[in-house]
């Protein structure tokens, strides 16, 4: 009897404990579809994972690392957040691949989601310094038979919010210890749970009742906080009420209707900057590059001001990562990086430059056909944890437009620019420049592999193209994105779009002739008429500068007609002009760079009064001093004269004003210069001094020596007194020259 007792027992405990073990069996559903086939053939180049994450350590994870095998990419790998149904997952960077909040940091990478209209729930970026390390996740309090227990719970907390499956939870503080502590996430929602019967309470499907109409979207907030949560009531019955608990996601940073689970892999660029009081921005661009590598200019962008105390880093450094679920709906999550926080901090600055024109080509400039174009990749490593390694540069050179002599032009593209040359230099050193082939070059596009990585002690390189630009007709040239892989860091640049001018040949001639002569006083003007050669093409003024250079320096510039287009005028400034011959060169040039040929004006300018010839220095006889006044006599190397082209009985004055002499050491003579014109003697320092003047006799050139006018005791003389100190004395007599007595 005891024998069959017991068995019975025994048989009681088997069925208890199976039982048992049936209520806590968790059926993880993988599902090899062709989406995920589809996802990966489809996948854009990426980094290479090897030590950069760690999969998360609490129990039925399933996110890892796989490689992407595709005909179009190299050494990728991508990190699979879900993959099945009813799944949970978490992927965090190891321990050096750290997120520094204390530095600008940027990410970027490309999200697949999956392709499905029915598809749940979607993954979260997370920021977090959750004591839990590399198990942190978000986690529900399950009652069992020996007690209270957290068990890892996905669904709409995307593995990083709060969970919501007790409808008696109205305390968000207790509410957000469900989630992810020390956090700050960015999450992309692929499935409204948007539950608000009172029914559905407790069953975690009410995040997103406040947006709704959001459909699929991207929002951020800080999982442990209770703040990102506030709480909604259901009740039913009367007289006695019963009530219920939501708690809803408040949805900061919103981007809504972005479509993610449409078969597409979609860019996302991360940007951090650090500010005062700790508090950053964190920018979040999604769809930022296309497929191609081109720049979308039209992609939603938020910033976020993230409070860093919130993540209650000591160090500022923090684990970043990704989180995933997946319900009774499943999608595929993966994420494959270009660039990785710190691993390699690069720039590469594209830029085009005109050889002929001499200047840098910007977005909506324009060559003239014929011009040599010079493009330039300046690729710079900044820091990192790692060098610049492997670098294979995809160049795609501007210059390939619509044919418009095809047949059909909106599917045929011609080159309008011919490279001819291209090399690379490393570190600036010219003497070791290396050519780069253009045998594979096809339709501007040419693939190269750099021969040295680079690193802070060799940093930079440029790589650079020539050629020239040739069409027949105006062409526009649109941007082009060149891609720039390698092992550690991936970006994509674009060079500026811009317009090739056909060379249409400006010409322009002198209305008012080549020679002018003026009198003196008197401006000189200059017209003329502009045409382009064939005169096929509208003169439009507004788009046409005037420039001059007179006698080798650069002049002014034309006063274009407002009324008359083609023509133009030009005003020379009688104070700019020279007596005697003076050359203006006449050019004119568009708003495309086109420049005329340039026409040579003669200006005399006649009836001018000026000085002749002026000595730069001249001296006295040398002074043996006995102690007595002396009035000193002029050496015989002064000059001063003044030339005259004036009319008969035009005059003229000459005006001294000196200063005083001084020896080296800066003692001064106790006299000084004076003139004396006969018993009259007038000191010249620091006073304007008449020295001499003139009235015309004829209409001739005439030019006056006033030095040969003055004998040796009259003119400019040196006055000393009887207390001067033995030295070489020096100072500066300055002459005016005026038109009237």
């Amino acid at each position: 009897m005891r024998s069959k007792i017991n068995r019975r027992y025994i048989g009681i405990l088997i069925v208890f404990f199976c039982i048992y073990s049936i209520g806590f069996i968790h059926v993880k559903e993988v599902k090899a579809d062709s989406d995920l086939d589809s996802a990966i053939n489809g996948a854009p180049q990426g980094l290479n994972l090897d030590d950069i994450f760690s999969p998360g350590t609490f129990s039925g994870n399933v996110s890892k690392v796989v490689d992407i095998n595709n005909v179009n990419v190299t050494d990728t790998e991508a990190v699979q957040i879900n993959n099945g149904k009813n799944q949970i997952g978490s992927i965090w960077s190891t321990d050096n691949n750290y997120f520094d909040l204390n530095k600008n940091q940027t990410m970027s990478m490309w999200m697949y989601f999956g392709n499905s209209s029915s598809s749940g729930e979607g993954m979260a970026f997370v920021l977090q310094n959750d004591s839990r390390g590399l198990a942190a996740i978000s986690t529900d309090l399950w009652t069992g038979i020996w007690g209270n227990t957290k068990k890892p719970t996905g669904g709409e907390s995307l593995g990083v919010w709060g969970v919501d499956t007790h409808s008696d939870m109205s305390d968000t503080s207790k509410f957000a210890t469900t989630a992810i502590q020390n956090s700050w996430a960015l999450e992309f929602d692929t499935a409204i749970n948007a539950t608000d019967s009172y029914s559905g309470a407790g069953t975690a499907g009410s995040f997103d009742v406040p947006v709704s109409n959001a459909n699929q979207h991207i929002a951020a907030n800080y999982p442990g906080e209770a703040s990102s949560y506030y709480t909604q009531t259901k009740s039913i019955g009367w007289p006695i009420t019963f009530s219920s608990y939501y708690n809803y996601l408040n949805h900061n940073g919103l981007i809504d209707n972005v479509g993610l689970t449409n078969g597409s892999w979609h860019h996302l660029t991360i940007s951090w900057i650090p500010g005062e009081s700790k508090i950053g921005t964190m920018t979040y661009t999604f769809d930022d590059v296309d497929s191609d590598g081109s720049t979308n200019d039209d992609a939603p962008s938020k910033n976020f001001e993230i409070d860093t105390s919130k993540l209650n880093s000591s160090d500022g450094k923090v684990r970043w990562g990704f989180t995933g679920t997946t319900s009774s709906r499943y999608e595929n999550n993966l994420v494959i990086f270009e660039t990785i926080p710190d691993l390699v901090n690069a720039e590469i600055d594209p830029s085009i430059f005109d050889l002929v024109q001499n200047q840098e080509i910007k977005e909506g400039d324009t060559v003239i056909s014929g011009d040599i174009i010079n493009v330039s990749y300046d690729l710079k490593y900044l820091d990192g944890r790692r060098d610049w390694k492997n670098i294979v540069a995809n160049i795609h050179l501007p210059g390939m437009a619509p044919d418009p002599d095809a047949e059909d032009p909106s599917t045929a593209e011609r080159s309008n620019i011919t490279y001819t040359s291209a090399t690379i230099t490393y570190n600036n050193d010219t003497s070791s420049t290396e050519k780069i082939s253009l045998n594979g070059m096809t339709d501007n596009q040419i693939k190269y592999a750099l021969t040295k990585n680079l690193s802070t002690t060799d940093p930079v390189a440029k790589i650079e193209f020539t050629g020239a630009a040739e069409v027949n007709r105006d062409t526009d040239i649109p941007e082009v994105t060149s891609t720039f892989n390698s092992t550690n860091y991936i970006t994509h640049v674009e060079t500026p779009k811009f317009n090739i001018q056909s060379d249409k040949g400006i010409v322009i001639g002198l209305t008012t002739g080549t020679n002018q002569i003026i009198n003196v006083n008197t401006d000189a003007k200059v017209s003329g008429i502009i045409l382009y050669a064939g005169g096929s093409t509208t003169i439009d003024n507004s788009h046409f500068t005037v420039h001059t250079v007179l006698n080798d320096e650069d002049g002014p510039n034309g006063q274009m007609s407002t009324t008359d287009d083609g023509f133009f005028g030009i005003t020379v400034k009688a104070a700019d002009l020279k007596a005697g011959k003076n050359t203006l060169d006449v050019y004119v040039t568009d708003d495309y760079g086109n420049k005329s040929n340039v026409v040579e004006v003669t200006i005399t300018v006649i009836g001018a009064l000026s000085f002749d010839e002026v000595s730069n220095e001249s001296s006295f006889k040398t002074l043996n001093n006995y102690g007595r006044p002396e009035m000193v006599k002029r050496n015989n190397d002064w000059k001063l004269s003044v030339k005259d082209e004036r009319s008969i009985d035009s005059k003229w004055r000459v005006v001294a004003n000196a200063t005083e002499l001084k020896t080296a050491s800066g003692v001064a003579l106790q006299g000084g210069l004076v003139f004396k014109d006969n018993d009259s003697v007038t000191s010249l320092v620091n006073n304007d001094t008449t020295i001499a003047t003139h009235v015309k006799t004829n209409n001739k050139t005439s030019i006056t020596d006033i030095i040969k006018s003055w004998n040796k005791d009259n003119g400019i003389l040196l006055r000393t007194t009887s207390t001067e100190l033995d030295g070489i004395y020096k100072g500066t007599i300055s002459w005016s020259l005026y038109d009237t007595i």
